[in-house]
Parts: C-alpha cells; structure tokens; sequence
C-alpha cells in the first residue's frame, strides 16, 4: 500500500564545530495510518576490517563482536562509535531515539586462484525505528556525528 508521506532533512555543522546534526521529519500526508520502518545508512572506513586496532563500541552492548567487518542487528541503541586506535580517531553517532542498530560490512567478491575472495572495503552502520503515525501526524529524530582525534 503507498501513501503519501513528506520527509524532510537539513543538516546542521556549526562553524568550528566537528558535529553535523542531521534532521529528519516524516510527516504522514495521508487520510490513513502510517506504519512503517525509517532509517538512514551512514557508510565508512577505518581499512581493517579485522584489525583490534579499528573496532566498534556500542554503550551497553560490551559482549558484541566488535570488529568493523562484524554484522548484526541490536535494539534500544542511542550511541554507537566507530573507533580508530591506529590513527588515534573515532566517529561518534548520538540518536535522539533510541534505534534499532543493523551493522556490516561492505564487501567486495572476486576471483583468485584459490577460489571466490570477498574483500573488505568499509562498513555501514542502519539506524532505523518503528514510526506509526496517523494522518497528518509528524515524528522526528536528530542524529549527531561527532569525529575526533586524539
């Protein structure tokens, strides 16, 4: 079923600062309810995916493979890192919901002499969340992404 739905985004970087804050406002334009899943993908790379040295950290998830190539799902997410020791940096996502979190990698396939090889390339993190929303309503969330370096 298609409805008609308005989704804004404006993305903020204040001078001198290191956060852009992304917007999102999904706005349900039709005469039913809305009942859907919306997320956003944000893609990078630390260029090992299975290095110790380049790992995620996700506050309240300490026992999850924490390897850049790594995939899965988590639920009630609000800060996921990307973190870098090698070159002494980190990318830093902050909803202001809590989302559910799909992680993996970004791979490429080809062929060797020993065979099919997959290649790492980078990794994708989905926030995403349940939105429900009767006609006309609205919902929103802000995203930060903070990078440092030390």
């Amino acid at each position: 079923n298609h409805l008609p739905v308005l989704i804004r985004k404006i993305i903020s970087i204040p001078a001198g600062s290191s956060v852009a804050s992304f917007y999102y406002t999904v706005t349900n334009k039709s005469e039913e309810v809305l009942d859907t899943i919306f997320g956003i993908d944000f893609v990078f790379t630390l260029l090992a995916g299975d290095n110790p040295d380049r790992h995620y950290y996700i506050p309240g998830y300490e026992d999850i493979d924490k390897r850049m190539c790594s995939k899965g799902a988590l639920e009630g997410v609000s800060e996921v890192q990307a973190i870098d020791d090698w070159m002494a940096s980190k990318i830093v996502y902050n909803f202001s919901h809590p989302c559910n979190l799909w992680r993996y990698p970004l791979e490429t396939v080809s062929q060797s002499e020993s065979g099919i090889e997959r290649t790492y390339q980078g990794s994708a993190i989905f926030p995403n969340w349940h939105v429900y929303l009767e006609p006309g309503k609205k919902w929103a969330v802000k995203i930060d992404q903070e990078i440092f370096s030390w």
